[in-house]
């Protein structure tokens, strides 16, 4: 680790592919910053630079950075959402503060307690992934049945692969879709939708899902890909479902939520199951 001047310090990551400094950090949020803060390059992220901030005093935050479009695009998007759902009752990150222009977006948010459901699957025994799978399946639909907040109503929700971002493949939605059975004629009725659900944006600890991130993409849409994404997104660039008896326990536990709060949806996903 690297000390500053001021008793800040930098831990550098090794093989990061675009490391955040607090140098490089605008003051407005560097002044937001818990005391000797620490900068912890994250594992994850693909559209921006992200980054764990701990230090001796404060709630461990979350630093993101975006220079390039259409991610600046994105992160601005993401706080938009954010700040939308701060009286839900999804648990999202708090939106600590924001700074940037056309060039470039910042991002400071609270950290969410637990680990990327991806990984915490990966260390979990086969017979008890279905208990995750459920939890996932249940999280997912409070999601689909949360009212779309009133300034993403005209946002649609375009699923990530279908983004400008190559080399990703267009056709892949085809796929995903054909994997989970819900290529139907006709598609469910348009609901809030988080648009990039895969196993590396929600959280999981002590058996229960934690939280979800990365938001840029949420706003109304079609159901049908936070689903696909949720089934497929664990088998490493392959389009490829779960065991059976973890596809049944996500749709137990997305239809128990549905059942009471969206009629159409709970018919849709019953018949596609």
């Amino acid at each position: 680790m690297t000390p500053r001047p001021d008793g800040r310090i930098i831990a550098p990551v090794p093989g990061s592919p675009a490391r955040l400094s607090l140098d490089a950090v605008p003051s407005v949020l560097r002044a937001r910053l818990p005391e000797h803060a620490v900068l912890t390059a994250a594992r994850h992220g693909q559209s921006a630079s992200v980054a764990f901030v701990d230090g001796i005093e404060g709630e461990p935050l979350v630093l993101k950075h975006a220079a390039e479009a259409p991610y600046v695009t994105w992160l601005r998007a993401e706080a938009e959402v954010l700040r939308a759902l701060a009286d839900s009752s999804l648990p999202v990150p708090r939106v600590m503060g924001v700074h940037g222009d056309e060039s470039e977006a910042w991002l400071l948010l609270s950290r969410l307690p637990g680990e990327p459901l991806v990984e915490v699957l990966a260390a979990t025994r086969e017979a008890e992934r279905p208990a995750w799978f459920r939890e996932l399946g249940r999280l997912l639909a409070a999601i689909h049945t949360t009212p779309v907040p009133g300034c993403l109503v005209e946002r649609d929700s375009t699923p990530w692969w279908q983004r400008p971002r190559p080399p990703l493949d267009p056709a892949r939605s085809d796929d995903m879709l054909s994997a989970t059975r819900l290529h139907g004629a006709e598609a469910p009725p348009a609901v809030f939708v988080h648009g990039d659900f895969t196993l590396d944006n929600v959280l999981g600890r002590d058996g229960r899902s934690s939280g979800v991130v990365d938001w840029g993409g949420a706003g109304r849409g079609d159901p049908r890909y936070d689903v696909a994404l949720a089934l497929t997104s664990s088998a490493e660039g392959r389009v490829q479902l779960p065991s059976p008896a973890c596809v049944a326990a996500f749709y137990d536990g997305y239809l128990e939520v549905v059942a009471d709060a969206d009629a159409e949806l709970h018919a849709y996903f019953s018949a596609s199951r």
